[in-house]
């Protein structure tokens, strides 16, 4: 019995790991998001977080099968505060909401990540 209790801990603790390092990787990507690469948006930042979130979707998944979905709730409340003015007016997400990047940062960003957690949940 407190052999599972411990397990138990150990599994919260890394979920709750895995919801910070969702939201820091969020706040990194929509920072890295509008750059540039020869003249072209290169938004490269989308898609490592798309796999990265696949990543922690599937540990969290196997942490924790019932809340397997925090860390990714927490990446999207985090993108969507960024789109959200700041005192100055400013957004993080600004320079890139105008074009195609910031839709496609938030598509494969969850969209993997959701479809990765459904399969495994399925097993």
């Amino acid at each position: 019995m407190a052999e599972d209790q411990a397990l138990r801990a150990w599994n919260l603790v890394l979920l709750v790991a895995l919801s910070v390092l969702s939201a820091f990787e969020a706040l990194v990507g929509a920072f890295y998001l509008p750059l540039w690469w020869n003249g072209w948006p290169f938004p490269a930042t989308a898609f490592v977080c798309g796999a990265l979130n696949v990543v922690i979707a599937l540990t969290a998944v196997w942490a924790w099968p019932r809340a397997g979905a925090v860390p990714l709730i927490v990446w999207l409340i985090v993108c969507l505060a960024c789109l959200v003015p700041g005192p100055g007016g400013s957004r993080i997400l600004l320079l890139a909401i105008a074009d195609w990047r910031a839709p496609l940062y938030l598509a494969v960003g969850a969209i993997p990540a959701v479809v990765a957690r459904r399969l495994v949940r399925r097993e």
